[in-house]
């Protein structure tokens, strides 16, 4: 029989985009878990304390999967070249990655779409008939940039502190709606 996984792990899986980096920062910024373990295709050259990285090598996840409490599956679009060290999951894998991450002892499972249409009904029922002691599946929460602002370059300046403000707070406000309750 294999031990039970580390309730206090959580392996985030698509960290590329912004909802994969908003679910990264949540989670390692989130006291309940002591170790945050992020899929990639090349290895960290350093990490901070708490993060740990699994390579999947040649598309062969099932591998790399780590054994954790939590997980975070995150379908978003790559912004930048250096976010491609983080694995982006397929949305064909859903269903399977979901499957395998439970096997391993995953309990809980939040699933965040950004980027492809929601999951279908068969997607929602087979998630759904694994017995997750918790499934949570949403839409990522993506603001509408305002139009760039004219003007003096001090009410310029204002003004983008103020949109950096408010949009670092409802990104927080959303990370905090979603975590599992323990």
């Amino acid at each position: 029989m294999r031990p039970a996984p580390p309730e206090r792990h959580v392996v985030v899986i698509g960290a590329g985009g912004g909802a994969g980096g908003a679910a990264l920062h949540a989670a390692l910024g989130d006291a309940r878990y002591d170790q945050v373990t992020v899929l990639t295709t090349h290895r960290f050259l350093r990490v901070p304390p708490r993060l740990a990285d699994a390579v999947v090598t040649a598309n062969d996840w099932a591998a790399a999967l780590p054994a954790a409490g939590h997980a975070v599956i995150v379908f978003d679009t790559v912004r930048r070249a250096r976010e491609r060290v983080y694995w982006p999951p397929a949305r064909a894998d859903l269903v399977p990655l979901a499957t395998a991450l439970h096997a391993q002892g995953v309990r809980t499972l939040e699933v965040v779409i950004a980027d492809s249409p929601d999951p279908s009904p068969a997607e929602r029922q087979a998630l759904a008939s694994l017995g997750w002691d918790r499934l949570d599946m949403h839409p990522a929460v993506v603001a509408v940039p305002p139009p760039a602002p004219t003007g003096p370059w001090l009410e310029r300046l204002a003004l983008w502190l103020i949109r950096t403000l408010v949009a670092t707070l409802r990104m927080a406000q959303a990370a905090y709606g979603r975590r599992p309750s323990r």
